[in-house]
């Protein structure tokens, strides 16, 4: 084989190659901008929120004798302070999907990365069983106490994580899923505590546990590696 055959052999396995990483990378979109370790941080974030903010509330109601009598600009000033939390989290959570998509070579403003998610098939499996969780409460309100909410919405975000788990192969998302399907389940059907303490204990514990399931992971994912 002459060198112009050679270059000529090179050219087209380089296309073939870039064609081939061009489809991977279509196809498993959704897989790659929620791989567990790109929202490891969120995720510790919104442990450490679901354990501070709950408390707060507590010592509000130790301090004022009871949730009714705490004054609205307390209240207001609490409100706004969950506020800035989702706030961070919507900050950290943009910022790991916009991080993912230079590395891939993805256009990255937050509209092409909306366009990218949604292009996969995965959310046609999501979003009809995330509707018709939500519209239960709505259309069985009768049903449901005040108390009831907090584990439904565990529940519901629980069997969320752990479709995305199972469909993209991440664990952490299927064993936090599990703790919040589980615990949510308890206090739905068997056990009636105030709001802030049942989403503490729903939210925080799985939030904690897809942090040290994906330290885990890396960790062994590197032992592996050097192994090799």
């Amino acid at each position: 084989m002459d060198n112009k055959q050679n270059s000529e052999f090179s050219e087209v396995k380089s296309q073939i190659n870039e064609i081939k990483n061009v489809m991977s990378r279509g196809g498993s979109t959704f897989r790659l901008i929620y791989a567990a370790s790109n929202f490891r941080l969120m995720f510790l974030l919104s442990g450490i929120f679901s354990i501070i903010l709950p408390i707060l509330y507590q010592v509000m109601i130790w301090v004022y004798k009871s949730c009714q009598m705490i004054p609205k600009p307390v209240l207001i000033g609490y409100y706004f302070l969950i506020f800035l939390c989702w706030c961070v989290l919507i900050v950290v959570r943009t910022k790991a999907s916009i991080d993912v998509s230079k590395r891939l070579d993805l256009e990255y403003s937050i509209l092409s990365i909306f366009k990218q998610v949604l292009s996969t098939k995965i959310w046609l499996s999501i979003v009809p069983v995330l509707i018709f969780l939500v519209v239960i409460p709505i259309k069985f309100s009768a049903a449901f106490t005040y108390y009831d909410y907090a584990p439904y919405f565990g529940i519901v975000l629980g069997l969320v994580l752990n479709m995305i788990g199972i469909m993209i192969y991440e664990r952490e998302y299927s064993v936090a899923g599990t703790w919040m399907i589980i615990s949510g389940a308890v206090f739905l059907l068997f056990i009636s505590i105030p709001i802030h303490v049942a989403l503490a204990i729903v939210l925080a514990p799985a939030c904690f546990l897809f942090v040290t399931s994906n330290i885990a992971s890396s960790k062994g994912m590197e032992n592996t590696n050097e192994d090799n």
